[in-house]
């Protein structure tokens, strides 16, 4: 029996392209393995023509600020090894998600009490936000774009929808 590049499973009969696999698995141990040092390579501590502003984190605090600035600023405070991922591009910046070089699957980095990042933005006043948070606070303040935050277990401070 030639085993070669698949590997049959004996109880469902599927099969798996390890040579596939190998490489994506690689690349998210690299993502994850970068991620967790405290100045991430190509990570800028501004973005400009910011649009939209995404973040997911476990543990992180995070706060948001907007003001007459005209592009995005971020200050990263790492507790522990600090683990992040941030992408950016097409007007958007994304932290806490780790994807795959299709974009076809992302998921959210996990972090702990004792490691992980917590994030101050200064953004422009009409930026959308979405914020998703297990146990951080989230705080988000001045901003005038659609502003969509959650926590499930930390402190929610946000400014009330300005009349429109």
């Amino acid at each position: 029996m030639d085993i070669g590049m698949w590997t049959g499973c004996p109880r469902t009969g599927r099969t798996l392209a390890w040579a596939a696999a190998i490489p994506l698995l690689v690349a998210l141990l690299v993502v994850l393995v970068v991620s967790t040092t405290d100045t991430l390579p190509g990570s800028p501590s501004s973005f400009g023509g910011i649009r939209t502003l995404d973040v997911h984190t476990d543990h992180g605090d995070v706060e948001v600020v907007g003001a007459d600035v005209t592009e995005v600023r971020v200050n990263r405070h790492a507790q522990g090894a600090g683990p992040r991922v941030e992408s950016w591009g097409d007007g958007s910046l994304t932290v806490g998600l780790v994807c795959d070089d299709a974009g076809s699957f992302c998921g959210p980095i996990r972090d702990t009490a004792g490691s992980h990042t917590d994030y101050v933005f200064v953004v422009p006043r009409d930026i959308d936000v979405t914020i998703r948070s297990e146990h951080g606070d989230v705080t988000v303040r001045g901003v005038t774009g659609k502003a969509d935050a959650r926590t499930e277990t930390g402190r929610l401070r946000q400014d009330p929808p300005s009349p429109g």
